[in-house]
């Protein structure tokens, strides 16, 4: 538990302060869970783009994009 109050914008100070200092130690540890766990994700990320489409959203957010490039 916490013995002081941090405000959203401390907590994403301290956090990317963090992040920063442990940066390597994080991406090496990352990515030897990926190594050890390849097929699991690759097949749930399959199975997640199968069931989201996205098309739809694509297609609106370039439709947008261009709009506002036009004018």
């Amino acid at each position: 538990m916490k013995t002081h109050y941090l405000t959203s914008e401390a907590e994403r100070k301290y956090r990317k302060k963090y992040y920063e200092r442990n940066k390597e130690k994080l991406l090496a540890a990352h990515k030897e869970r990926y190594k050890q766990n390849r097929e699991e994700l690759l097949a749930y990320n399959k199975q997640y783009n199968m069931t989201h489409d996205r098309s739809e959203y694509f297609k609106e957010y370039y439709r947008r994009k261009k709009e506002r490039s036009a004018v």
